[in-house]
């Protein structure tokens, strides 16, 4: 899905004028993350990979307006949670933790051209890395899988949807539109489910 998503960013952008930053931080994500990096540098986009470290210190500097507004940023993180202890540390200078700081990135990243796609291995380890459901309309859209209704409609705050997660279909939550429709992912490889 990850994938998925960030080629077809990548479609709309004209070669060079997009830049992608990749943290495959969760275990097995690194051969997707080449392979991603690898198609996307072939389409003419600028490519970085970072490691947790270099995510929690990337992060302060993109939820800043000073970036250049001409390009796209898009983060792309492969189990965003995977960094949290990282990113639960405080700088010493200013005092905020990197969560602080995705928090920042979330809601004001967008104003000036910079988007967070992100993968959390779990709900809850979303929720603890947003802060809880004081931030969870930072979050414009959201894709879920395999996750309970009942949860998912506490996360975002619905009380009444209705959702059972199925093999090979997932939610897709547009906060903009106010909409969730269930979609069916494309899948590589059908013995791939991830």
């Amino acid at each position: 899905m990850l994938r998925a998503a960030t080629l077809a960013l990548a479609r709309q952008h004209v070669k060079g004028t997009a830049r992608f930053l990749l943290a495959p931080l969760a275990p097995g994500t690194v051969g997707r993350a080449d392979d991603l990096a690898m198609t996307l540098a072939a389409a003419g986009h600028r490519v970085e990979r970072l490691d947790a470290a270099a995510l929690r210190d990337r992060i302060p500097l993109l939820a800043t307006p000073n970036v250049d507004a001409e390009d796209r940023t898009y983060l792309v993180v492969f189990g965003v949670d995977a960094a949290s202890a990282t990113l639960a540390a405080a700088d010493p200078v200013t005092f905020r933790s990197g969560h602080d700081d995705l928090r920042a990135l979330l809601r004001l990243g967008p104003g000036h051209g910079v988007h967070l796609l992100g993968w959390w291995r779990g709900l809850r380890r979303l929720g603890e890395d947003l802060g809880g459901t004081q931030h969870r309309d930072d979050v414009a859209c959201l894709v879920a899988l395999n996750v309970p209704g009942n949860d998912l409609g506490l996360h975002l705050g619905v009380h009444d949807l209705s959702y059972t997660p199925r093999a090979g279909r997932a939610l897709l939550v547009d906060r903009h539109e106010q909409r969730t429709s269930l979609i069916v992912p494309f899948v590589d490889d059908p013995d791939e489910q991830e």
